[in-house]
């Protein structure tokens, strides 16, 4: 969706597309780099607004482009961080991770790393967008913390940090409210325990909202990485599961409880969860890791523990 003041044009009838080649896409990370904000932070995983350096862009049957005029991008670029840093490998782990996503049915999204010029960035599909007739139709999504009316002009709002708001309870109230089952949040909460994601917060959780401006369903996963085998992770979760913060302490039975917090029964719960754990030890033992190479076995395995830890 796309807000334009009365009177004014459809921006699907004004948008236009400027063809860009890598060299032009490597200035814009640069540019995106520079001005992102994210200063020293780089080396950290606490994750505030503006500070991964991306762009969107148009992929088109010629190549890239840039949107202008309102017209829909197609594509995030997201800029590695730096050799020197801690954290280096986390687009690498973005990749992988949403690999083991789509292998477990949480995300239809695609995502590989790409050189332009002498960058590295990861390329993410965006799932907000449908081709249809030659064109390309945005999808009404929103956030979390737009769901719920939380301003996050204070990055500290997109985490939970034993508030209230933002948490699971309140997005699998958007769900039932909304008419559909909180299931696919308590298998992505799940899948989040289980590769090491402490960077789940209000904005890395939406939904997609049907015409009728009523029914909703959760977006397939984005945005998701692995965060615990790096030495500068905090190991405590941006969102609580049954009160606990630390990701090393949620329990498979914490997130059965979760489930029946929201109105699963019991069994249910637990068979999703425990389904979970399964699709995910399948997909660690299917995935080609050497298409990652950017991954280190210190981080497989970090998930490796985990999966074993809740499969117990």
């Amino acid at each position: 969706m796309v807000f334009v003041d009365e009177g004014a044009p459809d921006p699907a009838t004004t948008g236009r597309l400027e063809p860009v080649d890598d060299d032009e896409i490597a200035a814009m990370l640069t540019h995106a780099a520079r001005h992102g904000g994210g200063g020293d932070r780089l080396d950290s995983l606490t994750s505030l607004a503006g500070m991964e350096p991306k762009v969107a862009l148009a992929r088109t049957p010629d190549g890239w482009a840039r949107v202008r005029g309102g017209a829909p991008s197609t594509h995030i670029l997201k800029l590695s961080r730096p050799e020197t840093s801690p954290t280096r490998d986390l687009i690498d782990t973005e990749a992988a991770a949403l690999d083991l996503a789509r292998r477990v049915g949480l995300t239809g999204v695609e995502a590989r790393i790409e050189r332009f010029g002498e960058l590295r960035a990861i390329v993410v599909e965006r799932y907000d967008r449908v081709a249809e007739a030659g064109a390309v139709r945005r999808v009404h999504q929103e956030d979390l913390a737009q769901a719920l009316g939380l301003s996050t002009a204070d990055p500290d709002r997109k985490f939970q940090r034993g508030r209230a708001l933002p948490s699971y309870a309140a997005a699998a109230g958007v769900l039932t409210d909304g008419g559909a089952t909180p299931d696919p949040l308590l298998r992505l909460a799940t899948f989040t325990v289980l590769i090491g994601n402490t960077d789940a917060h209000a904005k890395n959780h939406s939904f997609v909202r049907h015409a009728d401006g009523a029914r909703v369903e959760l977006a397939p996963a984005y945005d998701v990485s692995m965060h615990e085998h790096t030495g500068v992770s905090s190991g405590l979760l941006a969102l609580d599961v049954a009160g606990r913060r630390a990701i090393a302490e949620v329990t498979v039975d914490d997130l059965v409880a979760v489930g029946a917090s929201w109105g699963l029964t019991p069994a249910r719960a637990r068979r999703v969860v425990t389904q979970t754990v399964e699709a995910t030890a399948a997909a660690l033992a299917d995935v080609e890791r050497s298409v990652h190479p950017g991954v280190s076995e210190k981080a497989w395995a970090q998930v490796e523990r985990r999966v074993e830890q809740l499969g117990t």
